[in-house]
């Protein structure tokens, strides 16, 4: 047997007001645009001539070259000797006589 349907005594009540629904689109909306406008205006610009790639920035130092020796121990001058040359990368002290 199926059960019975009552009849309710309210009319039906939409969950949300209309007011409340339409503001929301509109919010949403303007968060859109604002969204938009801002990407818009923080876009890189291009000029008649540049390129259209974007690169980051250029180094400006000298490629580093790797002054490490091969062997360990190589370059190494022991203690009591003289070293014949000085040490690559390295500046005398002084030069006056």
């Amino acid at each position: 047997m199926t059960p019975t349907k009552r009849k309710s005594t309210t009319p039906y009540r939409a969950p949300r007001r209309r007011r409340e629904i339409t503001i929301a689109v509109a919010a949403a909306i303007a968060v859109l645009v604002l969204t938009a406008t801002a990407i818009y205006l923080v876009k890189p610009k291009h000029h008649a001539g540049s390129p259209t790639s974007i690169s980051g920035p250029t180094n400006s130092l000298p490629a580093v070259t790797d002054t490490t020796p091969a062997t360990p121990g190589a370059g190494v001058v022991p203690p009591g000797a003289t070293a014949t040359a000085p040490p690559v990368g390295s500046t005398p002290a002084s030069t006056a006589p």
